[in-house]
This record gives C-alpha cells, sequence and structure tokens, in this order.
C-alpha cells in the first residue's frame, strides 16, 4: 500500500511534481496556484530558426495580459516545450539572449547571438500546440502590435499572421521549422511542412548573403525583413518609414526571383532524385511574393505588355512638350502590365490601354522593373531602339542612356562584368508627340550573337 502524507491542500506527491518542473531559472506556470488544478495544462513546444538557435531563453506570456507564464533554455535540438494553464487561449513567445546562445547562420555558419537579440510569436492555444518563431512571425507580431487593442486581443494575432503569411505565400508561419544546424542537413530534407518551411527560411538567408557584406546575415535579415512586412508587404518600407540598407531586393518580383535562387543554393546539397525535384516544384517553383500595384492592370494584351510576366511596367501620364526621361519616382502611375520581354518594333501607336483609364497614346511613359538573372559571372552586352526616349539600369547603375525624343534610334552597346545571382533591372521609356513609338532592349552574354533580353542570361 502506498501512503500518502498531506501538508495543509497540498500532497507530497504534487510537492515533487511541482520541484520536478524547476531547473534553474527555468519555470512552468508562473503564478498559478500550488494545487492540484495548476496541473490543468496544456504543452507549449517552441522552435525557433534563424537555423537552430541553442542555449537561448524562451518567454512565454499571456497575450491577454502580458503575464509571463513561463521561461525556459532550448534544448540541445533547438525545441523546448513548457507547460500552460489551459485557460490561456492566446500567448507571445519570446526569444532572446542568455549565456553562450549561439545559432547556425545558413550562409555563414555558426554565430554567437548578441545580447540584444529578439525574435518573437504570437498565437491561439488549443490544446498542445507547437510554434515556431522565425523572422515572419516576428513581422507579425509587429503588426499586430500597431493595430487598435495591439496583442491583447487575439483577433488582432490571428489577422497579423495571415498577412504576413499572405505577403510570402505561406499558409502558415507559425509552423514550426526543421531546424537546420549544418550544410549537410539539406541533403535530409524531405518534402514535409516543417522541411518545406526550413527550405524556404534558409532561402531568405541566402538570398540576404547576396546583398549585405555582414558576416550575420540571419539576423540582418530578422532587422530588417520583420520591420518591412510589419505592413504587410515587401517594399522596402515600415508604413512610410524607408529601411535603411536592407540585405534583399526590395521590389517584390526582384525578391522572389532572389528567394528561390537562395532555395536552389540550398538544395544544391541534395542528390538529384525525385524528392529534390518534388522540392523544387512545391517549394522553389511555388515561391511568390505579394506585388502591389497602383492603379488598374490592363485587361488585354497591349504592345508594351499584358497582365502576367517577370517585369512589371509602371504606365504615367507626361505634360505634353516633354522633352526627357522624367523621375518616375515622383510621379503616381495611372496603371500597370506584366511583360517577359521588350519587343516593340517601330509602328504606329494609336490604341490606349485597355482596362488603364486614359485615352491616352502620346505624352506617357513606361517604368519597367524585374529580375534579371545571371546564371554564370561573366560579361553581359545590352542595347535599346527606342523611340522616343530610352534608360536602362542594372542594380541602379546606368547601363544605357537613349534619352531624348527622337526617331527609332539605337543607343550603341554597352558591355559591362555581372555577378552569378539575381540583379534588379529597370528600363524607362517615354512617348512624346503621336504617332510612331519603338522600343527594343536586347541583352546577351558578351561575343554572341545579338538577341533580346529575357530575364534570365
Amino acid at each position: 500500500m502506498v501512503t500518502v502524507r498531506r501538508f495543509g491542500s497540498l500532497t507530497v506527491l504534487t510537492m515533487a511534481i511541482m520541484l520536478a518542473g524547476c531547473n534553474g531559472n527555468d519555470h512552468d506556470i508562473a503564478g498559478a496556484s500550488p494545487t492540484p488544478t495548476a496541473l490543468a495544462v496544456n504543452t507549449v513546444t517552441i522552435t525557433p530558426s534563424l537555423g537552430r538557435i541553442q542555449n537561448a531563453r524562451a518567454i512565454i506570456r499571456n497575450a491577454r495580459t502580458g503575464v509571463e507564464l513561463a521561461n525556459r533554455l532550448l534544448g540541445s535540438n533547438g525545441s523546448v516545450q513548457m507547460q500552460i494553464p489551459k485557460s490561456v487561449d492566446a500567448v507571445v513567445v519570446e526569444i532572446k539572449t542568455d549565456t553562450g546562445s549561439q545559432y547556425f547562420d545558413e550562409a555563414k555558419g555558426i554565430q554567437p547571438l548578441p545580447a540584444d537579440f529578439r525574435m518573437r510569436t504570437a498565437g491561439r492555444i488549443n490544446g498542445n500546440t507547437p510554434l515556431g518563431v522565425t523572422v515572419l512571425t516576428e513581422a507579425a507580431v509587429q503588426l499586430a502590435e500597431a493595430l487598435p487593442d495591439g496583442l491583447t486581443k487575439p483577433a488582432n494575432i490571428d489577422s497579423a499572421l495571415d498577412k504576413v503569411g499572405k505577403a510570402v505565400g505561406i499558409d502558415n508561419i507559425n509552423l514550426p521549422p526543421t531546424p537546420i544546424s549544418a550544410d549537410s542537413d539539406y541533403a535530409a530534407l524531405k518534402n514535409t511542412p516543417a522541411d518545406q518551411y526550413a527550405l524556404q527560411l534558409a532561402g531568405l538567408v541566402k538570398a540576404a548573403a547576396e546583398h549585405t557584406a555582414s558576416l550575420t546575415p540571419a539576423l540582418e535579415l530578422v532587422n530588417s525583413l520583420a520591420k518591412d512586412l510589419s505592413d504587410g508587404q515587401v517594399d522596402g518600407k515600415a508604413g512610410a518609414a524607408v529601411i535603411a540598407s536592407p540585405p534583399y531586393p526590395t521590389l517584390p518580383l526582384v525578391f522572389a526571383e532572389a528567394w528561390k535562387f537562395g532555395m536552389e543554393d540550398a538544395l544544391d546539397a541534395m542528390p538529384e532524385g525525385d524528392l529534390k525535384n518534388q522540392l523544387r516544384t512545391d517549394v522553389v517553383d511555388a515561391a511568390e511574393v505579394q506585388d502591389v500595384t497602383t492603379g488598374p492592370v490592363v485587361t488585354d494584351d497591349t504592345d508594351f505588355g499584358s497582365n502576367a510576366g517577370k517585369w512589371k511596367g509602371e504606365i504615367y501620364l507626361l505634360p505634353i512638350g516633354t522633352p526627357q526621361l522624367p523621375d518616375f519616382s515622383l510621379l503616381t502611375p495611372i496603371g500597370a502590365l506584366y511583360t517577359s520581354e521588350i519587343n516593340i518594333t517601330p509602328r504606329s501607336f494609336t490604341d490606349p490601354f485597355p482596362g488603364v483609364p486614359s485615352n491616352r497614346f502620346e505624352w506617357f511613359g513606361v517604368r519597367y522593373q524585374g529580375p534579371l538573372t545571371i546564371q554564370a559571372t561573366g560579361d553581359y552586352s545590352f542595347s535599346t531602339l527606342s523611340d522616343d526616349g530610352s534608360k536602362l539600369y542594372i542594380d541602379d547603375q546606368l547601363i544605357i542612356n537613349n534619352d531624348g525624343q527622337h526617331a527609332p534610334s539605337s543607343s550603341g552597346v554597352n558591355t559591362i562584368a555581372l555577378s552569378k545571382g539575381v540583379h534588379t533591372l529597370r528600363i524607362e521609356y517615354f512617348q512624346g508627340p503621336a504617332t510612331q513609338i519603338a522600343l527594343q532592349v536586347y541583352g546577351y552574354k558578351a561575343g554572341s550573337p545579338q538577341q533580346l533580353l529575357t530575364p534570365v542570361l
């Protein structure tokens, strides 16, 4: 027979269970009444990712009240389980630096976590609940904080998670990703939701590494992308505030291609086969970043583009008599179109842009922007033929200047060195007086026959 001695309302057995849950500064169910009813709990499993984070502290709070519920160090596997009262229906989780905290930067290897590091998530609790903590969930927390009643209103958390997820095409950003602790881990990825999310996060870090000289691109990404997405879209801004030197292209179409390029880099560790092809199809090729347009998109094919393509062209109205290309950044577009090739041979143009509220067929401009993916480092040649003015930029550097009012004229060829990877392409064009137009854009490997520019060279 087992004898249980009672001390007031506590049993020795209950005391043993509660003491077993304590480990140094670690604790669960902070402030809970020391009675058997305190054991009515849900278990929350927390998995942060930069890749794998170790020896950092996870703190879980009641979203409605801000009261701390539990506080523990991450385990060696990069996760931790904590128990909270079943009465809590929404939480905020914070990952902070502790003694010996480190993480696996998926572009630069193992790095120490800085003393001021913080990354968060928030979510509903429905029974035993797994929660991931990533740069995307930090963005959602920042978005929810800015809403009326902030994180104290679970509906704000739901809305923010959904909005950030839609911005980057991921259904559940609160999903715990598979922690990556070495490059060799990519070879073991399966086509599971947790592994897919790990690949998506790795692609973001690897893309960031191509746009910053920092030794810690994952941290740079958290600091910048979380702010950027805190308004629900990738655009290099947090609301109206411009983010200084973000480690990624801020145009959504270019961001998406750089992200895909980063995921392909991670997949290089995998042997060729059906699994790799499935991940490429289901994750890499499916990656999409929400593009936001000002004004309507054309509803039918036009000389300048249609409603689909890799490059977005924004349409602007210009004052009569405009002698050269304006600064489009100071103007507001009236609509948009898309294309993956610009091949407008000299012709008469008298049709307006279908679906865009303007009958203008003269004194207008189009600014195309989008990705230019270079498959191998080398020299590449570019030129335009236009009527009237045109310019071509790569990574904000002017490559071709064929500006001014003129009949169809070639710019001549300019050859430049480009590194392997995703670059930002910008092509500007304006049409002066009616009715003749022309815009042909060429790009090709130096020494090869002239060919029209495509999104991939």
